[in-house]
């Protein structure tokens, strides 16, 4: 009997795995303010400039019917303000709105828009949120003599075309800048002096209350029913009866945050300055901080399910997760696993960048270059690399060196 003779042969391959946030290709280096997915693949962002020099400014709206992968340029002008909000209720119709009280529509995903009847020439729109067709709510103060006051809230019944307005008073005015519904009838919006508002009744009464710390600010509010929601700012609060009462809850970082999110009621994420995210898996209670690879401000968070996500900032910046954020690794050639941490690799500046990037290091350094999927894209020498890359994703090794590995963005 003949004996069969097998041979194994083992390669070992250095591959870099990253889970986590991800840099998506915004195609602009415009701050964005906003952020809206009605599903895994169709989303918008909205932003622009505005130049203190001149006066002018500049406007965008950018789409994706691919996840983020391909953002593109869905409506940009000059002009008066900056668009500061978008909302969807499909992949086909949407609302937009600028901070000169430009208000816009489209019906067809964003690839045409037009003109809606704007509210008050001196709007100042903060926030805007639709649950159909015709019926939404919006945050917004009034520009007097160069100056915002107060925000009110109103909401609409025939798609934006005319709206209704309320102040909710207490013992002061307040201003209202975070913005969140459940259907219709359910709304809460947070701002100024821990302040809070919410109606049960599509607009008709609204509730004033207060959060704990009572001077600071709430710039996000997100309810993962209409019993469990966040509010973030100064301070982090957390209620499980509507908003009724609310208990502040450790804050794991000292940054402010702009923007929360809930898509369910056991996970939560907020987002901040200094390109801080946070994230609870306990509807709210507790928070840790998780590695989004810029210090950009991220100003909108949007998730549609715990695992899938977006946040936008200033610099252009998209950032991505499929795994609800959950921190990269670096698998070396010797096999071993390294967790990234914001605080364990550097950045290129600048970063993202479309020319090139200088990374700390001296000129005799050598660096290895990683496309995302891990594969070998060359050797830089030197601390200016970029010059000849395509549009992407890659991480930097340091040659003969155990370091986390340096991330870095081109963007076109």
């Amino acid at each position: 009997m003949k004996k069969r003779l097998v041979v194994l042969f083992v390669v070992a391959v250095t591959t870099v795995a990253w889970a986590g946030w991800i840099p998506q290709v915004s195609n602009t280096s415009l701050p964005l303010y906003d952020v809206c997915f009605v599903d895994s693949l169709y989303g918008w962002a909205v932003g622009g400039r505005m130049s203190w020099v001149d006066t002018s400014s500049y406007l965008i709206c950018l789409r994706t019917t691919d996840g983020g992968s391909t953002w593109l340029k869905s409506w940009e002008t000059s002009g008066s303000g900056y668009l500061t909000t978008v909302t969807f209720i499909n992949r086909i119709h949407g609302w937009a709105m600028a901070d000169s009280g430009l208000s816009i529509e489209t019906t067809d995903g964003g690839v045409s828009w037009h003109n809606l009847p704007s509210p008050n020439p001196a709007l100042v729109p903060f926030a805007e949120r639709f649950v159909n067709d015709t019926f939404g709510y919006m945050l917004a103060g009034i520009r007097h003599m160069g100056m915002v006051d107060w925000s009110n809230v109103g909401w609409t019944t025939d798609g934006g075309l005319t709206w209704s307005e309320r102040i909710p008073r207490a013992y002061q005015p307040i201003w209202l800048v975070g913005l969140d519904v459940q259907g219709p009838r359910w709304a809460w919006a947070t701002g100024a002096w821990d302040s809070m508002v919410l109606t049960r009744d599509a607009g008709s009464t609204w509730l004033v209350n207060y959060l704990p710390n009572g001077y600071g600010w709430n710039y996000g509010v997100a309810f993962g029913d209409t019993s469990v929601g966040v509010a973030v700012g100064d301070i982090i609060s957390r209620t499980s009866n509507g908003g009724f009462s609310w208990a502040q809850r450790p804050k794991p970082v000292s940054q402010r945050l702009t923007s929360a999110e809930m898509p369910d009621t056991g996970h939560a994420w907020a987002c901040g300055e200094s390109g801080v995210i946070i994230v609870s898996t306990d509807g709210g209670r507790d928070w840790n901080s998780q590695a989004s690879g810029t210090a950009s401000t991220l100003n909108k968070i949007w998730f549609i399910n715990e695992r899938q996500g977006w946040t936008v900032g200033n610099s252009g910046v998209i950032l991505h997760t499929d795994d609800g954020g959950r921190s990269g690794v670096w698998e070396n050639p010797q096999g071993s696993f390294q967790p990234l941490t914001s605080n364990l690799y550097l950045s290129g500046v600048p970063n993202p960048f479309t020319s090139y990037t200088s990374v700390p290091g001296r000129p005799s350094d050598r660096f290895t270059l990683y496309d995302i999927s891990g594969r070998r894209v060359g050797t830089y020498k030197g601390n200016r690399i970029g010059e000849g890359l395509s549009p992407g994703v890659y991480f930097l090794k340091p040659e003969g060196q155990e370091s986390k590995p340096l991330r870095i963005v081109k963007l076109r």
